[in-house]
């Protein structure tokens, strides 16, 4: 039974990212048309007004909550693990497309505070889970520096393998040199043949 949900679950995720994939080509197809038929109107190819770069900015934005989305769906259906730190980035975007289109004049103050804590919590929040997973990966490393000390077969970093690798460049070139003088000796000994 666990097998068939697995694969129930596997195909709705995969159904879901089809869907929004097809939901993003059509927002921007959508907006490839909405920018067209604002510069095609008269006079043509003038500067935007407010309000219609305002539209062109909900929409693109849009788009872009759309691809993170799709960003979210896949990792989910790799990793079967839904990450909060692309979650926040997607609410983030959404509160901020919805500050750069909202109309402040006629708003009530009490909504602008709302917005406000709003961002201020998410900002928050993503800046102690990005601080907190920072904390985690330097933990992990400082592990793994400890298992190399204690294991000299532990598999090395990088930057230590490059400090270890012989240096070719200056072999080829001392090759290259020695290859000079022997043709030099060679055409010498030629040379004294005839």
């Amino acid at each position: 039974m666990e097998k068939f949900l697995k694969k129930f679950e596997r195909i709705i995720v995969i159904g879901l990212l089809g869907m929004m994939a097809l939901v993003v080509l059509l927002g921007t197809i959508e907006l490839a048309v909405i920018i067209l038929d604002q510069m095609l109107q008269p006079p043509r190819f003038i500067l935007l007004g407010m309000s219609e770069l305002l539209a062109i900015f909900n929409f693109f934005l849009l788009v872009l909550i759309g691809l993170e989305l799709i960003e979210v769906i896949k990792v989910y259906l790799v990793d079967e693990q839904v990450h909060v730190e692309v979650i926040f980035l997607v609410a983030i975007i959404a509160v901020a497309r919805k500050v750069i289109v909202l109309d402040v004049k006629g708003l009530d103050p009490l909504v602008s505070l709302g917005m406000a804590a709003i961002i201020v919590s998410l900002a928050g929040g993503y800046y102690l889970l990005k601080r907190g997973l920072d904390v985690k990966e330097t933990g992990d490393s400082s592990k793994k520096a400890e298992d190399r000390s204690q294991n000299r077969k532990a598999p090395m970093k990088r930057s230590e393998y490059r400090r270890q690798k012989p240096d070719f460049r200056r072999k080829r070139s001392g090759d290259r040199e020695q290859k000079g003088e022997n043709r030099e000796q060679k055409s010498g000994d030629k040379n004294q043949n005839y």
